[in-house]
């Protein structure tokens, strides 16, 4: 038998990057450390919504402290964007500011961002800034979001739905249940997870005033995307003045794909300050800040025949985007509900999508996005299925 070719089945693969990873040769953002650089730390809202005043008087005027940024100071810069629209059904995705003006809609919103000499001084800065908060009402679960009469997160997305679209064949899916012997159904909550990777997001910006360029450095999934977003869409530069280097990453898993917020903003005050800026996320601005993953909640229906052989299948999903639409948000539950068939024969489909907004962190991609829910549902529902007849679950995925 011939040996099997490179990167067969079977074949070991020497992975290059290990031998210095695992002697702690490693580089990694935060070992970037350019000198002198100026730290920078997020202030965060408290509240899953309210409206608020703010006065950083006081704090620009503390020891160390180089430079504040409120929404009155970064109006210019677009906002963080959504990249997804549907072709059938367009939506228009509410604003999504590099920081909030005058209202916040999460606990984590993005209100100041504070750069000092030291992460000390900007956190005492960050204490000393005067913060009134008008509290308002807050819808936070799926379920909780679609009641009639519950907050609005926007109030021209009515109902808290972004869209409610239909995807495969409503009529035959119908008429398959029409003639079935008998249903099979599950409901599946598809919880909210945070990612929680061993590094942290981090970002480093250096500015040369002579060729007005910036160079970050960001621990992130990629980096020529990242530059187009930022400059393009968020900072309005050329993208000939911006180098984006992605250096080692401590996981990923989707999350550190996209255009963050401190992204912009470290931008922003390396040019306004003429100094290399650095940025590391704390775990706190990891849960309250980054992107979530999936938060779905799924009703699944599959007509039946006598034998065994499925007739149809019929879903209802709902997908909970928090309270803005993160890069490729809606994305997630509408491309995977095209995947909920999987492998069977299933000659009759439908699928009902909704994307609902909540009080909550916004979600993305995250391992998977969407692969695994549409999976679990649809091996879930066969098993019920099989349970419905009296079959075993190998028995029915045979037939099918």
């Amino acid at each position: 038998m011939a040996a099997p070719i490179k990167f067969g089945v079977g074949q070991s693969v020497r992975r290059k990057e290990d031998d210095a990873l695992i002697r702690g040769k490693g580089r990694y953002t935060d070992d970037v450390a350019p000198s002198p650089a100026l730290h920078a730390l997020m202030l965060r809202s408290p509240h899953a919504h309210a409206t608020y005043t703010i006065d950083a008087g006081k704090a620009r005027g503390m020891p160390g402290v180089a430079l504040i940024l409120t929404a009155a100071d970064v109006a210019e810069l677009g906002g963080l964007p959504c990249l997804f629209n549907l072709e059938t059904d367009p939506f228009i995705a509410p604003p999504y500011p590099i920081l909030a003006k005058d209202e916040v809609r999460h606990v984590g919103d993005a209100v100041a961002f504070v750069v000092a000499d030291t992460v000390d001084h900007a956190r005492d800065a960050i204490e000393a800034i005067d913060v009134k908060w008008t509290p308002l009402p807050a819808v936070a679960g799926l379920v909780n979001a679609v009641k009639k009469g519950a907050p609005q997160v926007w109030p021209d997305k009515p109902g808290n739905v972004l869209f409610d679209v239909s995807i495969g064949d409503k009529g035959a899916a119908e008429a398959a249940f029409a003639k079935a012997h008998a249903v099979a159904e599950i409901t599946i909550v598809n919880p909210r997870v945070i990612t929680n990777f061993m590094e942290t997001r981090a970002a480093v910006a250096e500015y040369d005033a002579k060729k007005d360029h910036l160079t970050l450095t960001i621990g992130s999934q990629g980096s020529h995307r990242l530059r187009e977003i930022l400059c393009d869409m968020i900072l309005k530069m050329p993208k000939e003045n911006m180098r984006v280097i992605c250096p080692d990453v401590g996981g990923g898993f989707g999350t550190k794909l996209f255009p963050y917020r401190e992204y912009a903003l470290i931008s922003v005050a390396a040019r306004k300050l003429k100094k290399s800026v650095k940025w590391t996320a704390e775990r706190s601005d990891h849960f309250m800040g980054d992107a979530q993953g999936r938060d779905n909640l799924t009703t699944a229906k599959m007509a039946l025949a006598e034998d065994g052989k499925f007739l149809g299948m019929d879903v209802d999903l709902m997908g909970d985007m928090g309270a803005y639409l993160s890069t490729f948000a809606p994305y997630i539950p509408h491309g995977g509900a095209g995947m909920l068939p999987g492998l069977y024969d299933i000659q009759a489909f439908h699928c009902r999508v909704r994307t609902v907004f909540t009080n909550t962190v916004p979600v993305d991609a995250y391992r998977g996005a969407g692969r695994p829910e549409a999976a679990y549902v649809i091996e879930r529902l066969v098993d019920a299925a099989a349970r419905k007849l009296g079959m075993t679950p190998d028995a029915i995925r045979r037939k099918n």
